[in-house]
């Protein structure tokens, strides 16, 4: 007696599926931040890497080196942050 390995579900179609609700979710992402970042000002994340070089340096001169280390490699982080919103406030979505 054989039985039947047939399945109801179509791989391909799963797959095609699965693709169109990550794409679906990343352009909600998308959408999400770039309306968050055009609320933002780009100087508060340039301010925000200056104050954290800043605290950084005072740190470094006060003796406590780990802290220092950890605040100052805020800062490019923050200048990426600012990049990223003056890009999509210039450019926008596509």
């Amino acid at each position: 007696m054989e039985t039947s390995t047939h399945s109801f579900i179509d791989p391909e179609m799963t797959t095609d599926s699965a693709r169109h609700a990550v794409r679906e979710g990343a352009e909600r992402i998308n959408r999400y931040t770039e309306n968050l970042a055009t609320k933002t000002p780009t100087l508060l994340f340039l301010f925000a890497a200056l104050a954290s070089m800043a605290v950084s340096a005072i740190l470094q001169f006060r003796g406590k080196r780990q802290w220092s280390l950890f605040i100052g490699q805020w800062a490019p982080g923050l200048l990426l942050f600012g990049l990223y919103n003056k890009l999509s406030k210039t450019l926008g979505a596509d």
